[in-house]
């Protein structure tokens, strides 16, 4: 349910929900605090930013937040 209440949030503030979840999807795959990983990251724009520097990861992203989103659609029409 926290899917359909993010995509909603998003759409009342007027932003891209692909994109808003492609970056939450970012945040939470990794350990960004540069202990258990190369990574380090205070935010998710940050996240989100290093990941750019990653020659096609963010569009990895948003591919697979349009299909968790396409996924949480469905399951909440049936």
């Amino acid at each position: 349910m926290s899917i359909l209440l993010d995509e909603a949030n998003a759409y009342e503030r007027g932003m891209d929900d692909d994109l808003t979840l492609a970056k939450r999807l970012c945040w939470d795959s990794y350990e960004w605090d540069g202990v258990d990983s190369d990574c380090v990251a205070k935010d998710e724009d940050d996240a989100w930013d290093y990941a750019g520097e990653i020659c096609g990861y963010q569009e990895d992203f948003i591919d697979r937040a349009r299909d968790l989103l396409e996924v949480a659609r469905k399951a909440v029409n049936e």
